[in-house]
């Protein structure tokens, strides 16, 4: 088992992410559409890269996995 400890900004996170129309899956378009606020919506999309980010390492996977 791992532990992944990530203390960075939001904005440094996004600024390596891949375009989310091009890796989220229809269902978390959705889930991110009805959050609240764009602080939350920004979280979630954030979250979503760093999971697939670290399966895809795990996995030795060139693609990005889904993980919905």
């Amino acid at each position: 088992m791992a532990l992944l400890c990530l203390l960075a900004a939001e904005s440094d996170l996004r600024a390596g992410m891949a375009a989310p129309d091009d890796w989220l899956t229809p269902s978390e378009q959705l889930r991110r559409q009805s959050l609240g606020t764009e602080a939350r919506r920004e979280t979630f999309l954030v979250g979503g890269w760093l999971a697939r980010r670290a399966v895809q390492r795990w996995l030795g996977a060139s693609a990005l996995p889904a993980l919905d």
